[in-house]
Formats: structure tokens, C-alpha cells, sequence
């Protein structure tokens, strides 16, 4: 018992405030418009091709994070030449060497999301982010 005596006091820490009836500041969603802890982690800020949103999130799976960009597209979209507008955080940029990107039109990737890989990589600061598509058609 004596042994598990700081065991159990260690986990009673752990819970405290558990099951409180108030909701703290990090409980409550934040106001639209703003970004989260999550958000500050993303390198791509926002993504569209044309006139269609993507949405740019992460999944964890297995403790595993996975970058992600999701589009709803129109089956007549041309996949092979999509010229993307990406906003970037601060410090970060494409990699250019990235599986789905075929050209450059003026600072924007052209992209072919036909290929697999179907993936676009960013450089920060030495850290590495590969998003992988996620695309529904219309």
C-alpha cells in the first residue's frame, strides 16, 4: 500500500476540477474568426482552387497527426491543372519538390491531383508538414 499511496494521490491531482459544472475559457468554442492552438500548428492557413474552399485540418489517428486539405469539387473540374491560392503562416512555404505539383504560374502551384502521392509539403523553420487531399465531388 505504501507504494501506491503516491500512485493514487498522483492521479487524484490529475482529476482535480474534473466534473466542475463552470466552463472554463478552454472549454468554450472559440469566437468565429479567430484562430485556435490547432491553427497556430498549420502552415497552410487557407487553400481554394478557383472559386472552391478547402478546409484545412488535422486528423490524429493512432497518435499519428495527419495534415489535411478537404474539397468538394465538381466531377468537370480539371484535376491535372488545378492553380492553387494558398495562404501560408509566417515563416513557412511550399515545398516545390511537393508529389502533386507540375508547374508555377506566378508565385501560385499549379497542381495534377490525379497523381499519388496526392500530397503538397510545406517547409517552417525545419519542420515539415505534409498535407494529403481530401476530395469530394459534387
Amino acid at each position: 500500500m505504501g507504494k501506491l499511496l503516491p500512485i493514487i494521490l498522483a492521479f487524484m491531482l490529475m482529476l482535480t476540477g474534473c466534473g466542475r459544472g463552470d466552463a472554463v475559457a478552454s472549454d468554450k468554442p472559440a469566437p468565429e474568426g479567430t484562430q485556435t492552438a490547432a491553427d497556430d500548428k498549420l502552415d497552410i492557413v487557407s487553400f481554394a482552387l478557383g472559386e472552391h474552399m478547402g478546409t484545412v485540418d488535422t486528423e490524429t489517428e493512432n497518435g499519428e497527426t495527419r495534415y489535411i486539405i478537404r474539397l468538394t469539387l465538381p466531377s468537370d473540374f480539371d484535376f491535372k491543372r488545378a492553380v492553387a491560392n494558398i495562404e501560408l503562416a509566417e515563416g513557412a512555404s511550399i515545398d516545390t519538390a511537393s508529389p502533386c505539383i507540375v508547374d508555377d504560374i506566378g508565385g501560385r502551384p499549379v497542381l495534377n491531383l490525379t497523381l499519388e502521392p496526392r500530397s503538397l509539403v510545406t517547409l517552417n523553420g525545419g519542420a515539415r508538414q505534409e498535407y494529403e487531399f481530401k476530395i469530394e465531388l459534387e
